[in-house]
């Protein structure tokens, strides 16, 4: 809804939502597509006031819940609310901040909300499905080698690691290396093998600050 410096109201149309592929889809054709949604707000000027509600609900996900909200903006903001079922919390007219170039850890100086369901074992049940890689052979001998051949031959692309379930995104190292690119999950799989290979003993390592969603946490709704 956006309510123009007069007083006019404009609402969002059917005609100004647009569902579509998301960016990498044209590029990493192997994995399954995830969707975008592009919104164009009517009526914009200077001196608006915008009020959206984004509602998310979250099915099926490949590993536990994590969300961090911040309750400061980088715009004047009225009112930023975060839901997340039945818990709540608002803050008005939340600080304006400015990013430094060496700023410390947002946890130390940001106004900020983090809710978690966390379950270790549930997680690492699902990832332990990508670190299992079986050794693939080649002329690539040394750690040096095998990373800067990856590098220089191997494009990134494709869903990020919790972007689709994980075995619906795990891609045998030897159509890496054929196909020349890998999302970001695909790619550690691909060099660990190649190590393997080549007579390394190297495995696949997981580090993660959110651990992702849960079909636990049914919705969040952001208001601003």
């Amino acid at each position: 809804m956006v309510t123009s410096p007069d007083g006019k109201v404009a609402r969002l149309g059917e005609h100004e939502v647009n569902v579509m592929d998301c960016a990498w889809a044209s590029s990493a054709p192997r994995y399954p597509a995830t969707k975008q949604m592009v919104v164009n707000l009517p009526s914009v000027e200077v001196g608006s006031t915008i009020r959206y509600v984004v509602k998310r609900t979250i099915q099926n996900s490949p590993a536990p819940f994590c969300g961090v909200w911040m309750f400061d903006v980088y715009e004047p903001t009225d009112e930023l609310t975060v839901r997340v079922n039945g818990d709540k919390r608002t803050v008005n007219n939340p600080k304006i901040v400015k990013t430094e170039p060496m700023e410390s850890p947002a946890d130390f100086w940001r106004d900020m909300w983090r809710i978690s369901s966390n379950d270790f074992h549930k997680a690492t049940a699902k990832l332990r499905l990508a670190a299992e890689v079986k050794p693939v052979k080649g002329e690539l001998k040394t750690f040096a080698e095998i990373r800067d051949w990856m590098v220089k031959h191997v494009r990134i692309a494709g869903p990020s690691l919790y972007e689709v379930p994980i075995e619906l995104q795990l891609t045998d190292p030897e159509i890496v290396l054929k196909e020349r690119y890998a999302s970001r999950l695909d790619f550690m799989r691909t060099m660990c093998a190649l190590l393997r290979g080549a007579g390394y003993e190297a495995d696949v390592v997981f580090s993660s600050a959110d651990g992702a969603q849960d079909q636990q946490i049914k919705e969040i709704a952001m208001t601003r």
